[in-house]
């Protein structure tokens, strides 16, 4: 197989039918008839499954992976990745913000030089989702390059091209918790980028929520430094209250100055939210140790519906 190209579905039906033709044309013009279409039903509420099930029956190079139930955009990915049996492999989602025909562009671009791994679609200039969000977004990838070194840059989009071998590396991480911009960047290998734009805004399926706990499972799959943070924190806490207690004890037998109420339950909160929040950090750190030691399945598929090769 010369090319197989890889999409999720998650409330995906007014896109499906216009994707897989955009994307067929486009890839029978660079490959001819030797390329696949994997579409990942990440378990989405409407009829997403029918309509891709329904382009197969016309098209021979469809595959559908239905899994059990959501699992996240970055699992599902994960998920159709292993299915694939492509020398090039092309990651893109099926909303049409970016359009299907970049594969030519990027197929030029992978093709330039042999020691080019994957080509990575970037953006010059992040959309703005509103203020709260923005804020989110920037706060976090600031903490996550600093953290984990890793210098993730924000821009960087799902959509690129990819050689075997590197599909090859990204298969073998294997936990339970996953965070794919921190991976794709882990795995390393020559990497160039093709600046793309996103051509409609379709509504985002991440919620302030999702976005909010996607963050902190990045940084604590990647860093324990937060975990040292704690310990020096504490410790300075630890020094400074030994200080003062000295200065107040001082006082009383020097001066015989009393110390009021209000100034000890202050300092009794203050180094209660330390303690939990630090108590907290550390069960973050133990449930993912929790789930990774168990070696359950990172998504399980309910059916595939390959279409048989001739």
């Amino acid at each position: 197989m010369k090319l197989s190209i890889v999409s999720t579905l998650y409330q995906s039906a007014p896109y499906i039918k216009e994707f897989v033709s955009r994307i067929s044309k486009c890839a029978t013009a660079l490959c001819g008839e030797d390329f696949e279409i994997i579409l990942v039903n990440d378990g989405s509420p409407d009829n997403s499954l029918e309509i891709a099930l329904k382009e197969q029956q016309t098209s021979k190079h469809i595959n559908v992976i239905d899994l059990t139930k959501n699992y996240g955009h970055h699992n599902a990915i994960m998920a159709g990745l292993k299915y694939t049996q492509g020398e090039f492999v092309f990651l893109i989602d099926i909303d049409l913000e970016e359009k299907p025909e970049e594969l030519e562009r990027f197929w030029k671009k992978i093709n330039e030089k042999d020691s080019t791994s994957l080509v990575v679609g970037i953006q010059e200039e992040r959309r703005q989702q509103g203020v709260i969000k923005d804020f989110i977004n920037n706060t976090f990838y600031a903490l996550f390059d600093h953290l984990t070194g890793q210098l993730v840059d924000k821009n960087e989009m799902v959509i690129r091209l990819m050689k075997r071998k590197y599909v090859e590396c990204l298969l073998q991480y294997d936990e339970y918790y996953i965070f794919l911009p921190g991976i794709w960047n882990d795995v390393g290998m020559q990497k160039e980028f093709l600046i793309c734009e996103k051509s409609i805004d379709s509504p985002s399926s991440y919620s302030l929520k999702k976005k909010v706990s996607m963050a902190i499972n990045a940084i604590t799959s990647f860093s324990n430094l937060p975990l040292y943070y704690i310990f020096f924190f504490g410790f300075f806490i630890l020094c400074l209250s030994t200080g003062y207690g000295s200065y107040i004890f001082l006082r009383k037998i020097l001066f015989g100055v009393e110390l009021g109420w209000a100034s000890l339950i202050i300092s009794v909160w203050f180094l209660g939210g330390v303690t939990i929040a630090a108590i907290g950090l550390c069960g973050i750190y133990l449930s993912k140790i929790y789930y990774e030691v168990k070696k359950r399945p990172r998504v399980l598929v309910q059916q595939e519906y390959l279409t048989k090769k001739d």
